[in-house]
């Protein structure tokens, strides 16, 4: 998350999405009174966020917690970054069980998607209406070297960080050793699939 007083814009960090490389490459250019919940795991510090804070936080928190006033709220701009559904439930049941190790090898995509579904659709919507631009994770490269021209006004690319030793493919392979698992998507994202019109994987 990060809030810029100095640049006037709101950013809502949704999950594997490239949040955690959208920090780190503005982290430089804030100013001290900007706010930014950092990631101790990619070495992004935190900045006048606290300690045990969480990253993932809609935007009624940002509010309730006075990160900004409702007048701030109103004029700033205020963007995430939203990911299709099949390829985000994937992306982060391989991280939590292959990088982070919180969950066992043994546990399905199915079963991980029904406990444990990443959707971020509450942190930036009300009444079911995104409240902040959404940005396509696949438009994201062409969306942040103009949002850094208009609003940073420097030229800035933005580089996908992706870890070692993360050779996964594509998503349909894992879809295809776990039909059902597609259905479990479909329950839990249904208001992402319905709103962005993501489809399923193809599986031949």
């Amino acid at each position: 998350m990060i809030v810029s007083h100095k640049f006037k814009f709101i950013f809502i960090k949704t999950r594997k999405t490239a949040g955690s490389s959208i920090e780190r490459k503005l982290q430089p250019y804030l100013g001290p009174e900007d706010i930014l919940s950092g990631s101790e795991q990619d070495g992004t510090p935190r900045q006048n966020f606290p300690l045990n804070g969480k990253g993932h936080i809609g935007w009624k928190t940002i509010l309730d917690k006075g990160y900004v006033t409702p007048e701030q709220w109103n004029t700033y701009f205020k963007f995430c970054v939203e990911r299709n559904s099949y390829d985000k439930a994937v992306s982060d049941w391989l991280y939590h069980r292959d990088i982070r190790g919180t969950i066992g090898e043994k546990m399905s995509l199915q079963a991980f998607v029904l406990q444990r579904a990443p959707t971020d659709w509450e942190r930036y919507t009300e009444e079911d209406k995104p409240v902040v631009e959404v940005v396509r994770y696949e438009m994201l490269h062409s969306f942040f070297s103009k949002f850094a021209a208009s609003i940073l006004k420097i030229p800035l690319e933005l580089d996908i960080y992706i870890k070692k030793n993360r050779s996964r493919g594509d998503s349909s392979i894992y879809y295809r050793k776990e039909p059902l698992a597609r259905a479990a998507v479909y329950s839990r994202f249904r208001k992402e699939i319905s709103h962005f019109h993501f489809s399923p994987p193809e599986i031949t």
